[in-house]
């Protein structure tokens, strides 16, 4: 308690009055009721795992083993396919086992496969490395072999097999043209890989080419599609590889050869590789024009930048204004992650109509995590290769929004009007008084449920130029069906909390959150204009009348208005009224009062404020 009076003491010996003073103790000391508001961060539960049966024998052949999982989930609900990853006894071999959903739902269900072991794998104990679980707004979790255990899950399985424990054998490398230029378009090089394996066959290859600089490369997959003469334990693939128009001229080089086998050996043959086997291979790319450079990001906006994944999904439009100078932009993508790092969405752009705008979607599921998510990274990519990555910091850098606000309110019902012809009141489960709705007779025309979510933490919204933060709480507030707004008059009264005391009759504007831009905006009442609130006698909420709009709302103290004597919000005819009767009885000097600044009150300022009352008449007071 030593503390508490200490504090007390310090706002006293700040102006705080007493009652003030004394409210915002009791709030620190007590606390404020914690808000229910969720939204999913919590990844899948495995309860149940099985392997059947856990002794493969694949000598003779490909053979089969079930996985089974058993998951659980709290919202979102596990994908439709969740992972199991294997490794081989020496661990060069490894095999992820994609498990479907055969029963049960996503929020309590079955994921099972019946998973083929390719012959010739390698023979011996294969380990369960992990499992990994996912949710629809990607929660995720890996639960290793110790995990495994100490649940009594099983962690190994037997193979039986006549093993293939060595990576196939690259015999020849050559790619034709040596020689091309692209100063008139795109060039093809025709690749040609001899190679071999035994005895469980090439399964794919892929040859990179990398510019003279480093910077950009391009490749080719080959499968057994491509193969042109001799089998898949010895024989040729062929394919090609585009470069593109205005690429780098100079010597381009195979940066690397990779090769898997049926079995999954693989190998990985890089530059010093090639050469010491002579099959080091350059290309002489030529051209009139190069494109060197990346695309050059000019602007950037996100819309909404405020969703609500309470009820369902939500779709965020990711638009870019770009530039490049030769080759043109190809694509690129935006990845969003959320408050606690734990999940991502991505926007993967793509053209439009317009030369230089750029456009992707990023979609969050029912169930997101709520709070302010951020681009983490951006990437664009133009038509030779180079590339342009952009971090958060980059982009607040250059004044570019780079922020997204999910809010996820529980919506629990909080009352109704049963009778729209009567109205009535309903009142905060959790905050009482302090948070309440006041709906007039045949303001709302049929029966409605009302939801109030006080929202403990604010949004990280930008707050209107000259405007206080923190004003009340931020509250959504959801009718249920929703009425046709504006409503008409007299309108609702609405009372919002205050996180801290203020002094009663400080004069409160209302806002609510635009969720096109995410901006906070004055909200309009009945009589189409601003709506403005005073701090009640509790110093602990704030009242608002002839409110037309419900949705998320939160006052926000009202800047100082020269002029505004009597603090409501506008320069009226009362605040004229007042400044004569002070001049008439001679009262002591008042700041407020000198509107001319010469330090004397008298008729020059009410001049001044006749001046004043004239100009904001229509923007600020009522009519």
């Amino acid at each position: 308690m030593k503390t508490e009076k200490t504090l007390l003491k310090t706002l006293l010996s700040h102006g705080i009055n007493l009652l003030t003073a004394f409210l915002f103790v009791i709030t620190i000391g007590l606390g404020v009721p914690a808000s229910a508001q969720t939204s999913d961060v919590t990844p899948p539960e495995l309860t149940g795992f099985t392997i059947n049966p856990t002794t493969v024998d694949i000598t003779s052949g490909n053979a089969t083993a079930t996985f089974t999982l058993n998951i659980t989930d709290d919202l979102s609900g596990a994908i439709s396919y969740q992972r199991v990853y294997l490794r081989s006894p020496s661990g060069d071999q490894y095999q992820y086992v994609y498990c479907y959903n055969i029963s049960g739902t996503p929020l309590d269900g079955e994921w099972a496969r019946d998973f083929t072991f390719p012959e010739h794998s390698e023979l011996g104990t294969w380990k369960i490395y992990y499992v990994y679980l996912e949710d629809e707004v990607g929660n995720n979790s890996r639960i290793d072999a110790d995990i495994l255990d100490a649940m009594g899950f099983p962690t190994e399985i037997e193979i039986i097999s006549d093993q293939d424990t060595d990576p196939p054998v690259l015999t020849n490398l050559t790619i034709t043209p040596l020689s091309i230029d692209t100063s008139d378009g795109d060039q093809l090089l025709t690749v040609t890989v001899t190679a071999s394996d035994n005895p469980s066959g090439i399964d794919y290859m892929r040859v990179y080419l990398r510019n003279p600089s480093g910077t950009v490369s391009q490749y080719r997959y080959l499968y057994s599609s491509d193969l042109t003469d001799g089998t898949i334990f010895d024989g040729t693939w062929q394919d090609t590889i585009t470069i593109p128009q205005f690429s780098e001229s100079g010597t381009w080089r195979v940066y690397s050869v990779s090769l898997r086998d049926k079995a999954s050996n693989y190998i990985n043959l890089y530059e010093s590789d090639l050469q010491s086997m002579g099959l080091d291979v350059e290309i002489e790319v030529n051209s009139d024009e190069q494109d060197i450079s990346p695309p050059e990001l000019v602007d950037l906006d996100i819309s909404p930048i405020f969703i609500n994944t309470t009820k369902s999904s939500a779709y965020v439009d990711v638009s870019l204004e770009l530039t490049d100078d030769l080759s043109g932009i190809d694509y690129g993508y935006a990845r969003f992650i959320s408050p606690s790092g734990g999940q991502d969405r991505y926007a993967y752009i793509r053209s439009t109509e317009s030369d230089n705008i750029w456009e992707g979607q990023a979609f969050f599921p029912q169930y997101s995590e709520d709070g302010t998510w951020r681009i983490s990274y951006f990437y664009m990519y133009d038509n030779t290769g180079n590339y342009i990555n952009y971090n958060t910091s980059a982009l607040a850098a250059m004044n570019l929004p780079v922020e997204l606000v999910v809010v996820k309110p529980i919506q629990d019902l909080d009352g109704s009007i049963t009778d729209p012809t009567a109205g009535g009141e309903i009142i905060d489960d959790t905050f009482g008084d302090r948070a309440k709705i006041t709906v007039p007779p045949d303001v709302l025309t049929t029966p409605t449920d009302v939801a109030i979510d006080v929202f403990m933490d604010p949004l990280d919204l930008p707050t209107p130029s000259g405007f206080m933060a923190p004003g009340t709480r931020f509250v959504n507030i959801e009718f249920i069906p929703e009425p046709s707004f504006p409503l008409p008059a007299p309108g609702l009264t609405l009372v919002l909390p205050l996180p801290n005391p203020i002094p009663a009759g400080t004069i409160i504007q209302l806002f609510r959150v635009d969720t096109d831009t995410g901006n906070l905006v004055a909200a309009v009442g009945v009589d189409g204009l601003p709506v403005f609130g005073t701090v009640d006698e509790g110093n602990m909420s704030v009242t608002f009348t002839g409110v037309s709009h419900m949705s998320t709302l939160v006052g926000l103290v009202a800047p100082e208005i020269e002029g505004d004597i009597d603090l409501n919000g506008c320069v009226d005819r009362e605040d004229y009224s007042i400044l004569m009767l002070s001049i008439r009885n001679g009262e002591p000097f008042n700041s407020l009062y000198d509107l001319n600044g010469d330090g004397v009150i008298n008729r020059a300022d009410a001049r001044t404020l006749v001046g004043l009352f004239t100009n904001s008449r229509g923007a600020s007071c009522p009519p």
